[in-house]
């Protein structure tokens, strides 16, 4: 995936996905266990999985140092199909990172870069406006970057992101973060995959 908009794949398939889901976990709330088919349980078993994954992934980042979170953001990007090769992200962290915690390389030559931010807040410890403007001003010269946080953004964050006209920025917050991992298998094992059947009724006519 190169050369492409920033974040394209993050907006059509976790946005689309998310709602969905919902939805369907609404719908089936309000059926009783007899109204329920037997896919629709397994179905709202797995989103009960996922949702306990969710929460194993969040625990287990936050017992970590911030220099694992830093690493994490790295290779969740470079799985994503950031970056021109495996090895073109790296972690730039500690004191001195000067408020830049990683940085994509999307070409060999380093023309085009993607500025990585990365805060382990706990749940309810929003990240305000002033964190994202302290991260534009880190870029500096850079167009591209992502702030990724285990909490979540305010609205006046979201909206001072949605308005910036110099910087194309991403947020991605505690729930998206967790679910990209899952996605993209960063910090869990896929152990078993099951199929769905259905009876073909054009067979049998």
């Amino acid at each position: 995936i190169r050369d492409r908009p920033l974040y394209a794949l993050i907006e059509m398939n976790e946005n689309v996905s998310n709602v969905s889901n919902k939805l369907m976990d609404e719908q089936l709330n309000k059926l009783t266990d007899e109204e329920i088919l037997p896919e629709e349980k397994i179905q709202k078993f797995y989103d009960e999985h996922l949702q306990n994954i969710y929460t194993q992934l969040i625990d287990n980042i936050m017992e970590k140092l911030p220099e694992f979170f830093e690493r994490l953001i790295v290779d969740l990007l470079l799985k994503m199909g950031y970056g021109y090769d495996d090895n073109s992200g790296i972690v730039v962290g500690g004191s001195h990172d000067n408020g830049i915690d990683g940085i994509i390389n999307e070409d060999k030559l380093g023309l085009s870069l993607i500025y990585l931010q990365a805060k382990r807040y706990t749940p309810g410890n929003s990240i305000g406006r002033r964190e994202i403007q302290s991260f534009v001003g880190a870029m500096q010269n850079i167009q591209k970057g992502v702030f990724i946080t285990t909490s979540s953004f305010t609205r006046e964050a979201i909206e001072y992101v949605e308005h910036q006209q110099q910087k194309s920025l991403k947020l991605i917050d505690g729930e998206m973060l967790t679910c990209l991992m899952v996605r993209y298998e960063v910090g869990i094992i896929s152990r078993q995959c099951l199929k769905i059947y259905k009876v073909d009724n054009s067979y049998f006519e």
